[in-house]
């Protein structure tokens, strides 16, 4: 390509895109002026390939592995603005993906079929083998043939193939680009060659025809970063985040980009997920424990520690060791011992600290409340059943008690008495989260419960559509909830209704993270994932984000004769308080206002004259501002099935 100064367009995957000995190529595909798009980011197989009606993808896990695919062609400074144009794994896909990838703002493209130089990747072993000859020779043979030629022609040729095929039809490219030249074909890119195919605007959100489907949004990846070997931790601290993996390796990275700044190697089996401190995190491996500043280096390290059971714990000057049998207090910067104690402590309970207190369970079932300056016990409470998980008030006036038999009850510290106790069935209480003047509950059943925090009144519930996997964590006016091994569900605080559903890129292998928006222009709420793939022993660190999405529903389905009502329903995710504008884009090109700025999300429209028409919505908070836009047809002549 270079010797003939050819440009041509290549499609990338998010697998191809993150592994490092392929990035001097994609530069170079940049730098020399070729196009670069997506190609999906784990080559998905979305539909069946005897029953190709039959979607073999959710919405959301296509339109996740889309995004993750961007993440990774982020990295190379391109995005959907530069590489609208998107061709699909195994080049195969139906209608209903064809819609979802319209409705990401994106163009989608395919080979124009007749010269099967798609079978390139074909090996001597399948039925469907074609040689490089037979490829080249059917080429020559359908430009002979066709009255048009190859022109207007997508050639598709793969760059790499399996290594059983050593008949590699890209070495004779050259060749071929040499006689089609002398025939009097000119090469052009993909964007060239199909400008104005797409004609949606930057940064529009598109609509689809829905069949009836509830709209679930997903949340947006930001970056995603690949490491080698098993993820064991993750954190945030500051602008920084880092994580941990199985042979004691350490990564600190930006949060905004990704980019990883800084690694060390401690060469020890780490025993505990990093834990977060004033001056850096700290790093626990059998009874040494080390500090590692923002920079990656080690700041500090204490040995002959107790044998923790819950990683380190720093708060107000103080730095908490929590052992099986063994706690102690230290001096952050001295490693000097503040106090130590022996108890037998059950590990199953995380302890919890409140402004002057810490609170664990005991072996033998009783909760101490500890004296965080001394390590003496204040005071002891003995359940009537066993406790599965705690909870402490900021003003440490009550405990929220978690039970192993479903009950959840609010301790009055004082009055040394239960202030209500709730039973919520008889699934073990798995997670308690604080979110104001509410308590939201978890249930080993995938149950999940809204409570006020006062009166222990049931303010909703809702079942988790699958098994929970991880700690859940409140996330941009969100309740994320981990479940199986690769999905995140959300659920609107207020309603608790289930508002996204992500699908991530491989297994979560530890507990979620937050990362708080910073004051500089642009910067962003970060949820951080990480995730591991057994299979390639290789770990992810993914930053997701809550993007706005519109979705515009039309009942009943395009296409209908004049004078039907259709009803357009606009779903928006991630506005406040939104106003819904509705116009119409006339056949001719002219764009109308039908309905101002109203808090409906609903519009009833009579068209009278055939034609395809274009639904415009906008909507606006007082923050935001995003279109999404819906094609309809009119008409008399209709298919219908008898």
């Amino acid at each position: 390509l270079q010797e003939r100064q050819i440009k041509a367009s290549f499609f990338l995957t998010g697998n191809f895109l993150r592994q490092p000995e392929f990035t001097p190529l994609v530069k170079r595909m940049i730098e020399e002026g070729h196009y670069v798009g997506a190609h999906s980011d784990r080559h998905l197989l979305y539909c069946d390939w005897d029953l190709r009606q039959k979607t073999l993808v959710s919405r959301s896990e296509f339109l996740s592995d889309l995004e993750n695919n961007y993440a990774g062609l982020a990295r190379f400074g391109l995005d959907k603005n530069t590489s609208s144009y998107f061709l699909p794994p195994y080049e195969w896909y139906n209608q209903e993906i064809a819609d979802w990838t319209r409705e990401a703002g994106l163009v989608l493209i395919n080979f124009t079929p007749g010269t099967s130089s798609n079978a390139d990747y074909t090996t001597p072993a399948d039925s469907n083998y074609l040689s490089s000859e037979e490829i080249y020779r059917r080429i020559i043979s359908y430009e002979k043939s066709d009255s048009s030629g190859l022109n207007g022609f997508i050639l598709l040729i793969h760059p790499g193939t399996a290594p059983d095929r050593t008949d590699k039809f890209y070495n004779r490219l050259g060749q071929l680009l040499d006689e089609l030249t002398a025939l009097g074909y000119s090469w052009v890119r993909i964007d060239q060659l199909l400008a104005g195919a797409g004609q949606e605007k930057a940064g529009q959100i598109q609509g689809k025809v829905s069949a009836g489907k509830a709209f679930i949004p997903s949340l947006s990846t930001v970056w995603s970063v690949e490491s080698p070997r098993k993820i064991t931790g993750l954190g945030c601290l500051g602008e920084r985040i880092f994580w941990t993996t199985e042979p004691g390796e350490v990564f600190i990275a930006e949060a905004e980009s990704g980019e990883i700044k800084n690694s060390l190697n401690l060469k020890v089996n780490l025993v505990q997920p990093p834990a977060a401190g004033s001056s850096g995190f700290w790093l626990a491996a059998g009874s040494d424990l080390w500090l590692i500043d923002d920079k990656g280096q080690v700041a500090r390290k204490m040995s002959e520690l107790p044998d923790l059971i819950h990683r380190p714990v720093e708060q107000d000057g103080r730095l908490y060791l929590i052992g099986k049998s063994n706690q102690e207090a230290r001096q952050p910067v001295t490693g000097e011992i503040i106090w130590q104690t022996s108890f037998s402590v059950d590990p199953s309970v995380l302890p919890v600290w409140s402004s002057s207190s810490i609170f664990w369970v005991a072996a033998t079932g009783q909760i101490l409340k500890i004296d965080q300056k001394t390590g003496k016990i204040l005071d002891e409470y003995q359940p009537e059943e066993k406790i599965s998980i705690l909870l402490s008030e900021p003003e440490e006036k009550a405990l929220f008690i978690g039970t192993v038999s479903g009950r959840l009850l609010k301790y009055d510290l004082a009055g040394k008495k239960a202030s209500w106790s709730v039973k919520l069935g008889s699934q073990r209480v798995e997670q308690l989260l604080p979110g104001g003047k509410y308590l939201y509950v978890l249930t080993s059943g995938a149950m999940l419960y809204k409570l006020r925090a006062r009166g222990g009144d049931l303010d909703g519930w809702q079942p988790v559509p699958a098994r929970l996997f991880g700690r859940s964590l409140i996330f941009s006016d969100e309740l994320i909830v981990p479940a199986l091994e690769d999905l995140l569900f959300g659920f609107e605080l207020k309603s608790i209704q289930n508002s996204s559903r992500t699908v991530l890129p491989g297994d979560l292998a530890v507990d979620l993270a937050l990362k708080p928006a910073s004051r500089q222009a642009g910067s962003k709420d970060l949820l951080l994932a990480g995730l591991y793939n057994d299979h390639e022993n290789r770990s992810l660190v993914v930053a997701l984000t809550r993007e706005p999405q519109l979705f515009i529903e039309a009942s009943p389905l395009s296409p209908q004769p004049p004078g039907e009502r259709i009803t357009l329903t606009v779903r928006a995710s991630g506005f406040s308080r939104p106003k819904f504008e509705f116009y119409l884009r006339l056949p001719d090109g002219q764009e109308k206002l039908k309905r101002k700025a109203s808090t409906s999300n609903n519009w009833s429209w009579f068209p009278v004259k055939e034609g395809e028409y274009t639904i415009i919505v906008k909507v606006s908070d007082k923050k935001l501002t995003r279109k999404a836009e819906l094609s309809y047809n009119i008409t008399r002549i209709l298919n219908r099935e008898k």
